[in-house]
């Protein structure tokens, strides 16, 4: 391939980058990257359940994710019959602006909780970013099976 080629190949990839970039509906949410660490995978009822939730922004503009006064990154729990329950509902949180509510660009924020479920049965855990006046980003599901306790 000569030079001239490669030049007009380069200018219309570039352009067409930017046009998809323009119409992407998540915006800068796009770039997010979201990881969810569940240990263990097997418990017994009573048991503690340690979360990991992980954001990366890959993208060149800060992410708003201070939609409520609680950490950045939310979990959800959703039993075997399909209800679904944020595990930060019913709990007050002081106000102050926290980290993980701005996710900068190229930066990784990790919020860690636990759960303590208390029914057999298995378990959908996500972690969730929602997005200031756009989206909720979420993670892939971790499977946890929660065993009766001898």
């Amino acid at each position: 391939m000569n030079v001239r080629v490669a030049a007009r190949l380069g200018v219309v990839v570039g352009v067409l980058g930017v046009v998809g970039a323009c119409d992407d509906p998540l915006g800068p949410a796009a770039e997010l990257s979201l990881l969810l660490s569940v240990s263990p995978d097997i418990v017994l009822i009573g048991d503690t359940v340690e979360l990991a939730g992980v954001a990366y922004n890959g993208a060149d503009t800060t992410i708003d994710a201070g939609v409520s006064c609680a950490p950045g990154i939310r979990f959800f729990v959703t039993d075997s019959a399909g209800v679904e329950t944020d595990l930060y509902d019913g709990l007050g949180f002081i106000c102050p602006r926290l980290d993980s509510q701005d996710i900068e660009p190229g930066e990784t924020d990790v919020v860690q909780w636990r759960w303590v479920p208390n029914a057999v049965g298995r378990y959908a855990v996500r972690s969730a970013v929602m997005v200031k006046d756009g989206p909720t980003i979420r993670s892939r599901a971790s499977q946890v099976e929660v065993v009766p306790r001898w």
